[in-house]
């Protein structure tokens, strides 16, 4: 990019970073991701091949909503591919057959029982406060690769579980 278009780029940035973020937060129901994707957006954007895409367009606003609004839809199926890899608290809980469980203390006690200290917080992290695997491996201070394959063997250990009881 040219200094000019340089000094362009960041004036569109400022003028329109807030209706961006709305129309990515239609897409994503999650402000923080919303944000996410829009920052994800405008560095695609600075790309000589986009960036060039950009200065020709004749509605540029036009041109950054698409590609905020594709860069959300491939966020939201990524996120939702790692969240199915992940067991959730109440996929748990609808897979029990039985009324041994009659309330969701219960049902904590008995995942209590089933994993350690760490195994339930980062099964916490991921599946009740849905955070990325990302942000929780910085959390731990390790690799996203090994977040996600402590999170599969916590998904194994679960139903493992499950299977015992019956």
């Amino acid at each position: 990019m040219t200094p000019e278009q340089e000094t362009m780029f960041e004036q569109f940035y400022r003028e329109n970073l807030h209706t961006l973020i709305v129309h990515a937060y239609c897409f994503t129901a999650d402000w923080q991701q919303a944000k996410d994707v829009v920052q994800d957006a405008f560095a695609k954007t600075m790309e000589p091949k986009k960036a060039k895409e950009f200065f020709a367009s004749k509605n540029q606003i036009g041109w950054m909503k698409n590609m905020v609004k594709n860069t959300a839809r491939n966020a939201v199926r990524s996120r939702n591919r790692q969240l199915k890899w992940l067991i959730s608290y109440e996929e748990y809980a609808s897979l029990s057959t039985t009324d041994d469980y009659s309330s969701d203390h219960d049902l904590m006690e008995r995942c209590k029982s089933l994993l350690t200290e760490d195994e339930l917080y980062l099964l916490k992290c991921l599946a009740l406060d849905k955070r990325s695997y990302i942000d929780v491996a910085d959390e731990l201070g390790i690799s996203m690769w090994a977040c996600y394959k402590r999170a599969k063997k916590i998904k194994d250990k679960l139903r493992k579980g499950q299977e015992d009881e019956k």
